[in-house]
């Protein structure tokens, strides 16, 4: 077989109009990818594979807004309490930052709260969520102040999650 010419790839006949030894070398290029991946390396019990290089001794626990060594509420706001979840954060080791929480009483168009260094975003980013049953905005500015743009303060959803950087 010449590698050079054109070659049926199923049994119907059908030309693909790819070279066998354009063929092959996609096949080189795709084992040399998969072989940048560790593929018995999971992560937080989850299914997914984790690339090579990415950072495995990541700050993977959650970050509680107001605790001790922790960034402050601001402008009146406190978490909702109850069974619901508290204001906080983390970065996972592929370097997304989750922000979760149920929190009341502060001031809409307010900072609720101030990323430190590593875990803001590169640009501001905007994200819809729920308030009191209504829709809310909030975004999140390049230097780590989250903002409750749009809602009732009676509660609002804090639920984000975007690439740090």
């Amino acid at each position: 077989m010449n590698l050079d010419e054109t070659t049926p790839i199923d049994g119907d006949g059908i030309t693909t109009g790819v070279k066998i030894s354009e063929l092959a070398g996609h096949m080189r290029q795709l084992k040399t990818d998969l072989n940048q991946v560790d593929l018995d390396e999971i992560l937080d019990g989850t299914t997914y594979k984790r690339p090579l290089g990415v950072v495995t001794d990541a700050d993977t626990s959650w970050h509680e807004i107001g605790a001790d060594g922790e960034p402050a509420f601001q402008n009146s706001w406190v978490n909702f309490g109850g069974d619901w979840s508290p204001a906080e954060f983390r970065k996972d080791a592929l370097g997304f930052v989750e922000v979760r929480g149920m929190i009341k009483d502060g001031v809409i168009t307010g900072v609720v709260l101030t990323l430190p260094s590593g875990y803001r975003p590169g640009r501001d980013l905007y994200f819809s969520t729920v308030s009191n049953l209504a829709f809310g905005g909030i975004i999140v500015k390049a230097d780590g102040d989250v903002v409750a743009q749009v809602g009732n303060n009676a509660w609002f959803s804090i639920c984000c999650r975007f690439y740090a950087g």
